[in-house]
Order: structure tokens, then sequence, then C-alpha cells
């Protein structure tokens, strides 16, 4: 494994780091805050201290093919051509229907390098911008949370909070009127509780579906190429990220959930057309395939306990399925849940083996 030394207030440091974090992960590279008066990352791998451009063509060296391949090349193009707050214009209306920039399920290239384009840009924005911006301030804070400690996070709040002495007075004005009123859905300090709400996840279609055959495909040597049946005609391809946490023999003949109403994707060059649920610890070292209760059948449809589902489901777009998968976490029984309620099928509850909380 290798050590990567960064300070976050250089832009090279923070290149270095978003392509360690982003795109090679945390297996390979650890990354930890360097001196504060460090202008340049600095690299320990294979026994060298790389320090500089030395050390971010190490880590550019070791991206795969896929994180080349779909990296919107236009994209990188515009890095340094284009300035922040204009380049933030444009992503954000590319990003309307995408997760990532190149459409994929994963980053490459293109997010690492915009990532560390426009985060100074995004650090300055207040609410109204990050609301008409919200697509890209969207991607920005989902790859931020995949960062250590060693970067700071940019704190990302939307919603309008009415002040409270404006509160207080409303509700002294609906207790004048209605009495009991007073007070309710409030929290401490005169804040309204946030609302949850069930409405995006109950528009998703997922699937119990066994894995029939799973194979590496030459050019994408991270990912597996499953056959899934769900109960449809034909089986479904999906594309999963998973080589390096489950085996093939373990994957082929498994029972797994599928959200089978994805806008299809294209990664690596393969369409998928679903995803396998899994469950991931903080920093995506640890993964498990969540696993349906025993005696689920093809084709049975996962159920949100105590809400009721879309019989219709559209399809989801990329934007959307970004703010669901947000709600979904495993509790402390390592039951996978939608803002604290189980996915079950059949009464029974879906699971991850070991990943609680």
């Amino acid at each position: 494994a290798m050590e990567l030394l960064v300070n976050e207030s250089s832009a090279s440091c923070l290149e270095a780091m978003s392509i360690a974090v982003l795109l090679l992960g945390a297996q390979s590279v650890t990354v930890a805050a360097g001196d504060r008066k460090q202008k340049e990352p600095k690299l320990k791998a294979d026994g060298k201290e790389l320090e500089g451009a030395a050390a971010l063509d190490h880590l550019r060296s070791l991206i795969s093919e896929e994180a080349k391949a779909g990296a919107a090349q236009e994209w990188v193009d515009k890095v340094g051509k284009v300035k922040g707050p204009a380049l933030a214009v444009e992503l954000d209306k590319h990003l309307e229907d995408k997760v990532y920039v190149a459409g994929g399920l994963q980053p490459t290239l293109a997010d690492a390098l915009l990532f560390t384009n426009l985060r100074a840009v995004v650090k300055k924005w207040k609410a109204p911008e990050r609301c008409e911006k919200c697509n890209v301030t969207r991607w920005f804070d989902l790859l931020q949370s995949r960062f250590p400690a060693a970067l700071s996070q940019v704190t990302i709040k939307l919603a309008y909070t009415e002040p409270a002495k404006k509160a207080a007075a409303a509700d002294q004005a609906g207790g004048k009127k209605g009495g009991d009123a007073k007070g309710k859905g409030k929290e401490k300090g005169g804040r309204r509780a946030p609302a949850v709400s069930y409405e995006g996840a109950a528009k998703l279609d997922i699937r119990v579906g066994k894995v029939l055959s799973a194979k590496v495909p030459p050019e994408a040597e991270k990912l597996y190429l499953e056959e899934i049946d769900i109960g449809e005609d034909k089986p479904r391809i999906v594309v999963s990220g998973l080589v390096q946490f489950v085996t093939k023999e373990e994957l082929e003949g498994r029972m797994v959930a599928v959200v089978t109403n994805l806008k299809p994707a294209k990664l690596a060059g393969i369409m998928s057309y679903g995803l396998v649920l899994c469950a991931s610890n903080d920093d995506h070292t640890k993964v498990e395939i969540l696993s349906v209760p025993e005696g689920s059948k093809v084709g049975d449809r996962v159920q949100i306990d105590g809400v009721e589902v879309d019989p219709n489901p559209s399809s989801v777009s990329p934007k959307v399925w970004s703010k669901i998968s947000k709600q979904l976490k495993t509790n402390a029984d390592a039951v996978a849940c939608v803002n604290g309620k189980a996915l079950t099928v059949g009464g029974g509850n879906v699971k991850a083996a070991t990943l609680a909380n």
C-alpha cells in the first residue's frame, strides 16, 4: 500500500488526493495530512518517495482503463481552460440526468479533476447559489463524502430555516387562534423538525433476482458482467463493481435484491440494466451483497415496511437515485432500511451479513 501526504490548500495536493480517493481507493493509497507549509503532494510507494509532478504522474499511471475510458474527455480538456464559475454553470446542465460526469455509476478521471477545480468555487457559494446549481451541489457532496479526514468537508446547507423569533411569533398567533396547535412539529429553538419522506424510495422497483452467471470482461477487470433472472422473459444484464469484494463462485447462484427501474447506464462501454443492492463501510473498503429472506422467489418485489410502494413505477433517473441512495442505510441489526424503515420480502428482512449502521 502507498501513503500520500497532502495539504488541502494546495491545488496539486488536492488533485493527487482526488485521484487516490475517487479512482484508486483506500486499499491502494492511505491519505494523511502533511505539513501545513507543504505545497506539493508527497507519495511513498515501492520504497521510494515521490514528490510533486512525479507523485501525480505515478498516481495517474495506476488509474484503471475504465476510469480513463469513461473520463468524458471533453470535460477533462475544459479543466484549466474554462474558469471555475463558468465551468460550474456548464457542468450543472450536463449533470441534470447523471450521477457522475461520464454517465456511469462510478467516478472517473473527469470527476476527480473537476472536483479539484471547483472545490474552491463551491466552498464560496451561499445557499441560493447552491440551490440554483443543485446538480453540481449534489454531485460535489456525493464525491466529498468519500474523502477521509485529511480533507475538511464543505458544509452543504440548502434549506431555508425560519428564524426562531419569527417561528415563535407565528406559534403564538397560531396558539391564539387554534390553542393546542402551538409548537406542533417544532424542535427546540423554534426550528421545524424535518419531514421524513418515502415518496422517492416508493418509486423504486426492487426485485429478488438470481445470479445465473458472472464474468469479468477483459476491458474492465474490476467489474462483473452478470446475467440475473428477475422473473422476466430473459435475464437482465447488470454490471457491478464487486470483483475485489466477492468471488465469482460466491456470486453465481446467489439470490440478490436488484433495483430494476434505474435508467440504463454504460459502465466501461457495457450497458447495465440494473443495480445489485449492497452495504458498504464509510471508506468503501468492505462491501457486502444484501441477502434476501429465505424462501424469497425470483421476481418477488421488495417492500418498505409500513410504506405503500408505487404499483406502476416508472424509470428513475441518476439524479433521483442519487437522492434516494442517501436514505438507504443498515440499522444496528444490519437490516437494510430507508429512513429507518426496513426493506422486506414476504415479511422477512433484507440484510447485510455484518455491516450494521
